[in-house]
């Protein structure tokens, strides 16, 4: 695995806790009566699984785009 695939991954991850946590706050909080919609629902775990799934990619998908805006190699293809 290249170092840039490396920064990549870190910044997936990153992305995916921030949005796993938001998450986690927007159904705690209840916010819009979702919380409550939801977790009296039938299929629970499939409402928030999907959450969970596109939280992650929009998340994660953000802080892999910002790191690469960020990222600066030198001359010499290092990072600065």
């Amino acid at each position: 695995m290249t170092r840039f695939n490396k920064f990549l991954l870190t910044h997936l991850c990153k992305g995916i806790v921030v949005g796993w946590s938001l998450l986690a706050i927007f159904l705690i909080s209840n916010l819009g009566g979702v919380g409550t919609l939801i977790f009296k629902s039938s299929n629970t775990v499939m409402a928030v699984g999907l959450l969970a799934l596109g939280f992650a990619i929009t998340f994660g998908s953000c802080a892999m785009g910002l790191g690469v805006m960020k990222y600066l190699p030198d001359s010499k293809g290092k990072k600065t």
